[in-house]
């Protein structure tokens, strides 16, 4: 009889995982699908006003070179597609952000088109998540590489609150897009937890998650107060 019980509440415990192992990877590809469009409000948004007026040019471009970083760990790794597939799409929609910004102008640049000095950085960023998808970098040195991605996160949110609170104002920043990366930020800390249990893609998630809103109260806070000076 005892063994029995044993052997009920290991199949118990294997069913339990398994549902839990497909919930995780469920929602980590619901992650990617959504990721295809998160940042689409705010480059829409830039085109349409013609102007980057109020987003920071060194938040995307820094953030951008986080997401590589990050990227480039998660594929040495060989963790899941579900787990780090965002990290492609947002790469990508960071690039035509700054792209748009660095084109159209705003607080930090003056309008200059796609000229040397844009392909220049490009081109390095480039070059460097090429190397770093190479084997010359060894494990160790990935590890140190993926920690970096942690304040490379915090210096990258900190040009945009700080132009927020010196404007107060957040200008064109999308409402919507900073919405998607907080939602998207929460439910990666689940899934991390769940699929991969890596401590320091944990704390960048965390800490993306609490800047990111920060951000957010930013854009609620001087919309309310744009409202209160109309009245």
């Amino acid at each position: 009889k005892q063994w029995y019980q044993r052997r009920v509440r290991e199949v118990h415990s294997k069913h339990q995982a398994t549902k839990r192992s497909f919930s995780s990877k469920f929602i980590g590809y619901v992650i990617v699908l959504a990721s295809v469009g998160y940042k689409l409000p705010q480059l829409l948004k830039i085109l349409k006003r013609r102007s980057g007026k109020g987003v920071s040019l060194y938040m995307y471009l820094i953030e951008l070179i986080g997401f590589l970083l990050s990227l480039s760990y998660n594929i040495r790794k060989k963790f899941p597609f579900s787990c780090y597939g965002d990290l492609f799409f947002m790469a990508i929609q960071d690039a035509a952000i700054a792209s748009a910004i660095y084109y159209y102008g705003n607080d930090e640049v003056k309008p200059s088109g796609l000229d040397k000095n844009f392909w220049t950085a490009f081109l390095s960023i480039g070059s460097m998540f090429s190397f770093l998808l190479s084997d010359v970098v060894g494990n160790t040195g990935m590890q140190v590489v993926q920690g970096i991605t942690i304040p490379i996160v915090c210096v990258s949110k900190i040009p945009q609150i700080l132009n927020s609170l010196r404007n107060k104002s957040t200008g064109h920043l999308s409402f919507l897009t900073v919405s998607l990366q907080c939602a998207g930020a929460a439910a990666r800390i689940f899934t991390t937890l769940k699929d991969t249990k890596d401590k320091i893609i944990f704390t960048g998630y965390l800490v993306t998650l609490i800047l990111n809103s920060i951000i957010l109260l930013q854009i609620v806070y001087y919309k309310n107060q744009k409202s209160l000076k109309t009245e």
